[in-house]
């Protein structure tokens, strides 16, 4: 036992295995700007919906909640969230091409 505690206080991690650890754990600050910026874009074109569109595209896009679980919360069926999802995304892609 002793020889095995004493080889785990032997061994140094590299520079190179403890920076590529470091890097696999965090996002730059340039990518946690993207995305805040993205999830502003997605919070505004999603409010720019009807009622039940905006609902339903907002769960789902900017909460990133599944169809089930929408459906769950709202106490709907699971092809009505589905319909009212493929409408939206309709809606959002005739707004992109206005702005465009």
């Amino acid at each position: 036992m002793d020889f095995i505690k004493q080889a785990g206080r032997r061994s140094v991690p590299t520079s190179d295995t403890y920076f590529l650890e470091l890097a696999s754990d965090s996002i730059s600050p340039e990518e946690d700007y993207l995305m805040k910026e993205s999830k502003k874009e997605v919070l505004f074109i999603c409010k720019q919906l009807a009622t039940p569109y905006q609902e339903v595209a907002l769960e789902h896009y900017y909460k990133e909640l599944s169809v089930q679980e929408i459906a769950k919360r709202n106490g709907k069926n699971i092809k009505t969230i589905q319909t009212q999802l493929y409408r939206a995304k309709a809606l959002i892609k005739k707004i992109l091409e206005r702005s465009d």
